[in-house]
């Protein structure tokens, strides 16, 4: 998958096979990897949350902050 891609929608894609699912047949009229699009919103949403993960694992865009 290329870099350019949504980090959105690599996730969407990455649950989506994570639950056996062809990511892009066709569900409600949209490719199936969209319907994760809650899910991919709520574990953004955690990860911007670093009080809950460990600090190896929280990605911040300021280099210079510590983890």
């Amino acid at each position: 998958m290329p870099d350019s891609v949504d980090p959105i929608e690599r996730i969407c894609r990455a649950l989506c096979r994570f639950h056996g699912n062809p990511e892009n047949i066709q569900f409600d009229g949209s490719p199936m990897w969209e319907s994760y699009r809650d899910e991919a919103m709520a574990i953004l949403w955690v990860l911007r949350e670093d009080d809950w993960l460990p600090h190896g694992l929280v990605v911040r865009k300021d280099a210079r902050r510590s983890v």
